[in-house]
């Protein structure tokens, strides 16, 4: 069994915000990022605010280049919670 490197998202390594073990994969560590600040990113390099959306769901969010490819995550936060 091999393990192939953890891959990451060109221009958005500052998004990230650790790595996650997928025991599905034996294994693989793979990065993880903030996928709020991802699109902060895209805006603050010229993207409106909802083409940026659109920009990261569609070429990064849906992009599954293989095994390693990253996985975001949007920040829990105690508002999102429903059961109050």
């Amino acid at each position: 069994m091999s393990i192939v490197p953890s891959l990451k998202v060109d221009g958005l390594n500052k998004c990230i915000i650790g790595k996650v073990t997928l025991p599905v994969s034996n294994g693989q560590e793979v990065w993880v990022y903030d996928a709020n600040k991802c699109i902060d990113t895209l805006v603050a390099d010229g993207l409106t605010w909802a083409d940026a959306v659109e920009y990261f769901e569609f070429n990064i969010l849906g992009a599954y280049v293989g095994k390693g490819t990253p996985v975001f995550m949007y920040p829990y936060e105690e508002d999102d919670d429903e059961t109050e």
